[in-house]
């Protein structure tokens, strides 16, 4: 559980250092640092858990490590971080809440896999606390303009009659 909290943390943490401090860093120079940080750290939990180097790998096993560091690491970071410079950090916060219904969804569809009831009731949640947010930011944003610029919404209300 600690190494949850403490992944989540680093996360939340990294992100928003590379908004406010690192934002003139191009994209490539961002993923390579944390790609790079994140594979000793692997390599040293491996060695520490005393894990082996399995014999033989199977095909799809391969096939699947491969697809995963080329598009989940290297491509997905790289567009992690591209969208972190031209987007709000609270907004990039969301995307680890919509990547494992998507995913989840694509695996119910291409791979047929069993979703139980708990596991929908789940998604809903995740589903439902986004839904929330988009509405309360849609609404602030309505009333935002009301509160800075009555003058024009008066007028344009004004204009359509």
């Amino acid at each position: 559980m600690f190494a949850v909290l403490a992944a989540v943390f680093f996360h939340s943490f990294g992100t928003v250092w590379v908004k406010q401090v690192a934002s003139e860093l191009p994209v490539y120079v961002a993923n390579t640092g944390g790609l790079v940080v994140a594979s000793v750290l692997y390599v040293i939990s491996w060695l520490m858990l005393g894990e082996e180097i399995p014999a033989a790998v199977p095909a799809s096993a391969a096939y699947s490590i491969t697809y995963l560091a080329i598009f989940g690491s290297v491509f997905g970071a790289m567009l992690f971080y591209y969208a972190l410079k031209h987007v709000s950090a609270t907004s990039i916060g969301l995307l680890p809440l919509i990547t494992p219904v998507s995913c989840l969804l694509l695996g119910q569809w291409l791979n047929d896999e069993v979703i139980t009831i708990s596991t929908m009731f789940g998604t809903a949640i995740i589903l439902s606390g986004l839904l929330v947010y988009q509405w309360s930011a849609l609404m602030q944003g309505k009333v935002r303009r009301f509160v800075i610029n009555p003058g024009q919404i008066m007028e344009s209300h004004h204009n359509e009659k």
